[in-house]
């Protein structure tokens, strides 16, 4: 069953929308507030509604430290992330767009440079971005190559598919009012793939690249070499015996121990 997790869900109705949509997926909806944080911006009915809604929700997650949270042992193999920014900073807002452009610049890389701890190769980053960002989506799809994910396709983002649904800052700008009336209108969803080898180490620049690599005999030495050294650490922790001594006993063996060298004139 595929496993989404979907990263910076303001108010979580994104992700409580797409596990209505996709029956045949787990959903795990994330956001960055605490619970009780989360419960001051939207209130505890909301709250409760979207946890009733999705699989499993969580809270204080930062998608540039997502390996804080998940491992690729979870097996997530997308990612969501709806119309990213930094948040509400007014040292930002007198930055310059200059400022906050390379500001967003530096939130995607660390981004995609955090998903590469807890995907596994072949999953996907969904990230759906405004029609005029503050940034240059160029600069989005670099950030995205530096850590072996390669953009495969670009598609309209309606928002009217997921019920409830519509763009929340996740901030003090949401009591004010909820979303803005124009935030994320004509919003676009780009797809990349991770393209990353964990067993060699290296990343490709394409699907078929990377196909035409699963099938080298470099990638089936690599294989065997990780089955031989996972095999030999089972080994060593089953030839490992482990003795437990009561704290009582501890003592006694040492001054038995002590004893034993007296005996044998060693100090």
């Amino acid at each position: 069953m595929t496993r989404i997790l979907v990263v910076g869900d303001g108010d979580l109705a994104y992700s409580a929308g797409l596990a209505q949509k996709r029956t045949d997926a787990v959903v795990w909806g994330s956001v960055l507030p605490s619970r009780p944080e989360q419960v001051r911006l939207y209130g505890e009915k909301v709250v409760q509604k979207r946890e009733a809604a999705i699989q499993r929700v969580f809270y204080s997650v930062d998608c540039t430290k997502c390996e804080d949270h998940f491992t690729r042992e979870d097996a997530i193999d997308e990612v969501h992330f709806n119309f990213p920014h930094l948040g509400y900073d007014q040292q930002a807002e007198r930055g310059g767009s200059w400022s906050r452009a390379g500001k967003h610049v530096e939130l995607f890389r660390n981004m995609f440079a955090s998903l590469k701890k807890i995907q596994s190769s072949k999953s996907t980053m969904k990230l759906t971005l405004t029609k005029t960002p503050p940034y240059k989506v160029s600069d989005v799809k670099k950030c995205a190559v530096e850590s072996g994910y390669f953009f495969t396709e670009e598609l309209p983002f309606d928002s009217s598919q997921y019920p409830d649904y519509h763009p929340a800052w996740g901030d003090d700008r949401d009591l004010i009012k909820h979303g803005t009336s124009n935030y994320g209108v004509g919003g676009r969803q780009f797809i990349f793939t991770n393209l990353n080898c964990y067993v060699c180490s290296l990343s490709c620049t394409s699907m078929e690249l990377f196909n035409q690599h699963l099938g080298s005999p470099k990638h089936a030495f690599g294989l065997r070499s990780q089955l031989r050294a996972e095999k030999a650490s089972k080994t060593k922790r089953a030839n490992t015996v482990t003795i437990h001594i009561p704290k009582k006993g501890k003592v006694a063996f040492k001054k038995a121990k002590m004893k034993l060298k007296k005996k044998r004139g060693v100090r």
